[in-house]
């Protein structure tokens, strides 16, 4: 049911057909222009006090909260990040993070043109939390428009739902992931002990999964990829620093395949 709408958001009542119980659905839209950014946003801040069911923020939000959701040559803009991540803490929202590619948008241009940043995701309160606790959100493949749909799952008996999120004591060794872990578990979060540990936790997961995902992961291609520009500077018959490049990239390419073989490892480890 319809509750109420405007230019930037559409907020209902949904009835669960299991328990027929009801939530708060919000589809919001965040505005790309910066002056009306804050304006769009709004809504948020002025439904957290007032809902007293589980709630469920979804949408194109246009804004990038973390580094490492944005791929371009343009800087990632720090302090909009940093006053969105301040308004879902101080409403008690939880980024619900994601399963597949990064970016939701893409603007579709050449080279150092291109841009791609997750503009698209969910928050939930506490209640929602609780109610769906394997609820999750899916990035689905492309199509004619400039962004992916996302899918939500809230049922843990759906096929697609999330993959577990595991720690290997390996990524200690990486000289980032102690910095990335303190760095995360050190932010400012307001609110009650468990409310702060649980926003903790689950930034912590968020930022390791899309740091393994984009310097552990694919190591496969990783490997082509190197091995690929090994071939183009050896046959390269004038290149500058053509020795001192093939050495690093060939240290490269050791990295790789120790990290290969770890990996490996684990997983033999678990079949037996």
């Amino acid at each position: 049911m319809i509750d109420d709408h405007a230019f930037n958001h559409i907020n209902a009542t949904i009835t669960d057909p299991i328990d027929n119980n009801s939530w708060i659905l919000t589809c919001l839209y965040g505005s790309p222009y910066r002056k009306l950014k804050l304006k769009s946003w709004n809504i948020i801040k002025q439904m957290a006090g007032n809902v007293d069911k589980p709630w469920l923020v979804i949408g194109d939000l246009n804004v990038v909260l973390h580094e490492e959701e944005k791929k371009s040559r343009f800087a990632f803009k720090k302090n909009e990040a940093k006053f969105f991540n301040n308004l879902i803490n101080k409403c008690n929202l939880i980024d619900l993070g994601f399963t597949g590619y990064t970016y939701t948008w893409n603007n579709n241009r050449q080279e150092d043109d291109n841009i791609e940043q997750r503009l698209d995701r969910a928050l939930v309160n506490g209640k929602w939390n609780r109610k769906y606790p394997n609820s999750s959100i899916k990035h689905l493949g492309p199509l004619a428009s400039d962004h992916v749909p996302i899918k939500l799952n809230m049922h843990n008996n759906w096929d697609d739902g999330p993959t577990p999120f595991k720690f290997f004591g390996e990524w200690l060794k990486h000289a980032d992931c102690k910095k990335l872990i303190q760095d995360s578990w050190n932010i400012n979060v307001k609110g009650s002990s468990a409310h702060k540990v649980n926003i903790k936790l689950s930034t912590v997961k968020h930022t390791l999964k899309l740091w393994n995902r984009k310097n552990i992961g694919n190591i496969n291609r990783n490997i082509q990829n190197i091995k690929k520009q090994l071939i183009q500077i050896n046959s390269t018959i004038n290149c500058t620093n053509k020795t001192n490049d093939i050495a690093r990239l060939r240290t490269e390419l050791a990295k790789w395949y120790a990290i290969k073989n770890f990996f490996g490892r684990i997983r033999v480890g678990t079949r037996t």
